[in-house]
């Protein structure tokens, strides 16, 4: 085992970026063969939410090999702009979702992710919030001009609630905390519903991104209203434009394994009135285990939240899906939702986690898929 000291972070080369891929094929595949599986991840490089080096992928490697293709483990970040309320002010700042952590089987349990998580919040996080780098980890990690700035990042964890939040910047500090991985689940087996009337309106994917557009500055109204209750707690949110959803669309589309199940419509919008909509993107498990997953969701009343899901409900159910899903519905829902079916409860996969650099208490809004 190589010690700590003799390792730092990196952004990757050309190379190793390909051989993170490949490595990560052997258990991620899902159906696809090797090219299709490297031509997907090409294809999402040049999507809206990764161009502009906004999308990145680093390896932990020998300080005195710091290219080499026989890394320890290798993640990957995407930059976006997050919104940041503090002391009576909304601002836009940098933020970073972390995605594809991977450590090879003959690496693992030597403790490599672990360390390079810990150092990825030195090449990420604004250099002002960052306290004296450990010693016994030898130097800080170049820092890369494209990189920084950030006030916050997020990661979805597979392996649970601990792994990431023992990943601080100092071995004394937390990481990635879990963050309210609260799913509502409505099984579509049994569950009446009725075709929309023409108040609602099926959405392209242009249509919702649209959409998504419309939302941002109310987004923005409601997380100043919302941090207004809250006694000064800083608050921090994404936004679902500039790509940030519509790479969970993307996803499923350039995933030939997938084409089978993919729909015409990615959401449903009030055709008058005040916005109101949801957007969606799918999950398939097997042929018999298929999920229509919200991404975003507004409604401007309870009665209309209702009318709305039906709508969903019933879209899903011509489309063949077993499953609608949704994470974190606003609990001015919830009740409307157990009516209808809907179970809500924490899940075991896919948890939100929250790395907020600018200070050490916060609230996390729209925390959705």
């Amino acid at each position: 085992m190589t010690a700590y000291k003799d390792l730092s972070l990196y952004l990757a080369t050309r190379e190793q970026a390909i051989e993170s891929r490949k490595r990560s094929f052997q258990e991620w595949a899902n159906g696809l063969t090797l090219e299709q599986y490297l031509a997907r991840d090409v294809a999402l490089e040049n999507q809206e939410n990764a161009v502009g080096g906004r999308f990145l992928t680093w390896v932990l490697a020998p300080r005195s090999d710091p290219e080499t293709v026989d890394f320890m483990c290798a993640c990957e970040t995407y930059g976006r702009s997050g919104r940041y309320f503090v002391d009576g002010e909304l601002k836009t700042v940098t933020a970073y979702g972390v995605a594809s952590v991977f450590t090879p089987e003959e690496k693992r349990r030597k403790g490599y992710a672990n360390h390079m998580m810990r150092l990825l919040h030195w090449v990420l996080a604004d250099e002002k919030f960052l306290k004296s780098f450990p010693a016994e980890w030898g130097t800080p990690p170049p820092r890369v001009p494209i990189a920084g700035c950030g006030y916050f990042a997020t990661l979805w964890s597979d392996v649970g609630k601990e792994f990431y939040k023992a990943c601080g910047d100092t071995p004394s500090t937390e990481g990635w905390v879990v963050r309210d991985p609260i799913s509502t689940i409505w099984d579509l087996g049994s569950l009446q519903t009725t075709q929309p009337t023409a108040e609602w309106q099926w959405l392209d994917k242009n249509e919702v991104k649209d959409a998504w557009r419309q939302d941002v500055p109310l987004m923005e109204r409601d997380i100043v209203d919302f941090a207004r209750t809250r006694q000064g707690k800083p608050v921090v949110a994404y936004m679902p434009d500039e790509g940030v959803a519509e790479f969970q669309q993307n996803r499923g589309l350039l995933n030939p394994s997938l084409h089978p199940y993919l729909v015409k419509s990615w959401g449903v919008k009030a055709a008058s009135g005040d916005l109101a909509y949801a957007s969606w993107t799918i999950q398939v498990a097997s042929p018999t285990a298929k999920t229509l997953l919200l991404t975003r969701l507004r409604a401007q009343s309870v009665i209309q939240y209702k009318n709305l899901m039906n709508a969903i409900f019933w879209y899903a159910k011509e489309n063949g899906f077993h499953k609608v899903e949704t994470w974190n519905l606003p609990s001015i829902y919830l009740e409307e939702a157990r009516v209808a079916g809907g179970i809500t409860a924490e899940r075991p996969k896919h948890l939100p986690a929250l790395k907020f650099y600018a200070g050490d208490e916060v609230d996390w809004m729209c925390n959705e898929k």
